[in-house]
Parts: structure tokens; sequence; C-alpha cells
């Protein structure tokens, strides 16, 4: 049975080894734009989209186009709030972070983590 001691018989020091440059990685910028802006634009065309469905068979086929890609756009509104961050990544790739506290809009597919 071994004992716990505060005497380290190890010759390694306690502190941690140097990370090689490789591995790290410098914080940039990601490419996002002001929320608002973009909440009230996928907002106005969504209904838009509602109005065209009404108007006939081509209006129909436009309003729903319209609907489904700004609706799926508005999945990408995100808020930063004050002493926080997120780090965005697309398909496990760092795309940059996004520390300005604010309302945010990115990629929709992007994930956002909170840091």
């Amino acid at each position: 049975m071994s004992v716990i001691s505060d005497k380290d018989t190890t010759s390694e020091p306690l502190e941690g080894k140097a990370v090689s440059s490789s591995q790290t990685h410098e914080q940039r910028p990601a490419l996002v734009v002001p929320g608002l802006l973009m909440t009230i634009v996928g907002w106005v065309l969504v209904g838009v989209g509602i109005s065209l469905i009404f108007e006939g068979k081509v209006g129909a086929v436009i309003g729903v186009v319209l609907i489904v890609i700004f609706g799926a756009a508005l999945g990408g509104v995100f808020v930063v709030q004050p002493n926080e961050g997120r780090v965005l990544t697309l398909l496990g790739r760092y795309n940059g972070s996004v520390t300005e506290a604010g309302l945010w809009w990115c990629n929709p597919f992007n994930k956002r983590k909170k840091i």
C-alpha cells in the first residue's frame, strides 16, 4: 500500500509543459451582421412570402420559398451578453469569436458556444 506524501520523488518539475505553436489558435473576429437588421429583413420577407401565397400559383411558390429561406435564416440570430463571448464553428472548424455584446446574426449552420 502506498502512502500519499507532500514530498514528490520525481525529478520533473510540476509546471505544465509549453504547448507547441502548432497547437495554439489565435482569436479572430467572426463575420457577423447586426441582428436587429437581419431580424427586421427576415420578418418583412416572411410577411411578403405569406402575402404572395394568396396571389396565385407562381406567387404561392415564390411565397413558400421566401418563407422557408428567411424563416431558416432567422435561426442565425443570437445574443452576446456583457462580459461574455461566443465562439463560432462550422463543421468543427473555427470561424471566429464574437466578444462585443449585442444582438448578432451569423450563418445559421454555425454552432455558437458561449464562453
